[in-house]
């Protein structure tokens, strides 16, 4: 995808430096409305790449418009990305983990040609996410011995070979290597009440929701029947952001899941592990440890975050 094919809707009103800036940079594929209730329209009429929200007074109206956006995307097995225009108060203010759905943030007045390229990063972002959906898993008799052929993440040895060279990584240049392990808390019993057809239609849907809410560069396998795993990287040690733990935990839900039976709601339960390179840790010392923190929020009651 060039720039020039960047689809991208805008809600609301861009101050006139912001218009010139997307004009000089040749992006011509724009399309307008005045408010966020004819986003779903439009996007349905035809896809967008990114949807900026120009609108400075986020409220509920957002989450509403949102969740229907994500909807069609799952829907219609694509990504949008949703970029949201804030203050320098508001950025301070709002952290991203309490505004689930949105990708990036755009403080105004926009500066020189920021806004034109955090919205072409955007939109190549979202054409990746779409293709990353749109890639059918291997069949079982082709089965890459890194692929989970469920879902079409990596398997268990997937995870533990990026997480061996993060933690290389880590030594070499410092900055923090951390593991996630992620299950469903509500899995058993669904599986109880409901066929493996349903179970296997849940996995793959929340699969495919990490993978949104992740970071490009992160890593997402599946690495049991009722476990995810993460492995990412930070540059600075001494500034671990656990919102974007957090995110997963709180958007995981958002919205409900729609099956082919019926909406459901599930919550999940998350154990972290954390290394700066100094200790010889391996990257199974990583997952036991975080296997041991999982265990503690599944123990809370689930729907916990344990680091």
């Amino acid at each position: 995808m060039t720039d020039k094919q960047i689809s991208i809707v805008i809600v609301g009103e861009l101050d006139p430096h912001g218009e010139l800036a997307l004009e000089n940079a040749g992006i011509q594929d724009l399309r307008r409305t005045p408010s966020l209730s004819g986003v779903p329209a439009l996007c349905s009429e035809q896809t967008a790449d990114v949807v900026i929200l120009a609108d400075l007074q986020p409220g509920s109206l957002h989450s509403t418009i949102i969740n229907n956006l994500r909807r069609q995307d799952e829907l219609s097995s694509r990504y949008t990305a949703v970029v949201q225009c804030v203050t320098a108060d508001q950025l301070r203010a709002v952290p991203p983990v309490l505004m689930p759905g949105v990708d990036d943030y755009l403080q105004v007045p926009f500066t020189g040609g920021e806004l034109p390229l955090r919205l072409k990063i955007a939109g190549r972002i979202a054409a990746l996410e779409s293709h990353l959906q749109q890639c059918k898993p291997l069949s079982p008799a082709n089965e890459s011995s890194l692929q989970d052929s469920l879902t079409g993440l990596g398997n268990w040895r997937y995870l533990i070979s990026h997480l061996e060279g993060l933690l290389q990584e880590t030594r070499a240049r410092s900055g923090l290597a951390c593991c996630a392990l992620l299950s469903i808390d509500q899995l058993a019993r669904l599986g109880e009440r409901h066929s493996q057809a349903f179970k296997n239609e849940l996995l793959r849907a929340v699969a495919k929701r990490l993978r949104e809410a992740l970071r490009p560069a992160d890593f997402l396998a599946r690495t049991g029947d009722n476990e995810f795993g993460v492995a990412l990287r930070y540059p600075d040690s001494d500034h671990i952001r656990p919102w974007i733990f957090e995110r997963l935990l709180r958007g995981i839900n958002y919205p409900p899941f729609t099956t082919t039976l019926h909406e459901i709601a599930i919550s999940i339960s998350i154990g972290v592990a954390c290394d700066d390179g100094r200790a010889e840790h391996t990257a199974f010392d990583m997952l036991a440890e975080a296997s041991g923190k999982l265990r503690e929020a599944q123990e809370a009651g689930g729907n916990s975050l344990m680091m």
